[in-house]
């Protein structure tokens, strides 16, 4: 280090790869969350299109429910999820 205490003039590669060690551990702990999070997030998305279908056959609507163009201004959980 400079003087100043902030300008490197090299690099501690023996300190540098236990900082890098620790990131990809970090990485990968989240990574593993979100694929969790994933797999949840799919099932309830497969629950609810059941749910929906279910509806739909209910009030007999025979067609596949679809989405329009901006799924979250539909009046309804059927008029906002995909079959």
């Amino acid at each position: 280090m400079e003087k100043n205490g902030s300008d490197a003039t090299g690099v501690d590669y023996s300190r540098l790869t236990v900082l890098l060690i620790e990131a990809v551990k970090q990485q990968q702990r989240e990574i593993r969350q979100q694929k969790a999070l994933l797999r949840t997030r799919g099932a309830t998305l497969r629950t609810l299109r059941v749910h929906v279908r279910a509806m739909s056959v209910d009030s007999g609507n025979r067609g596949p429910v679809r989405s329009g163009p901006n799924p979250a201004a539909c009046g309804t959980i059927t008029e906002a999820v995909v079959l």
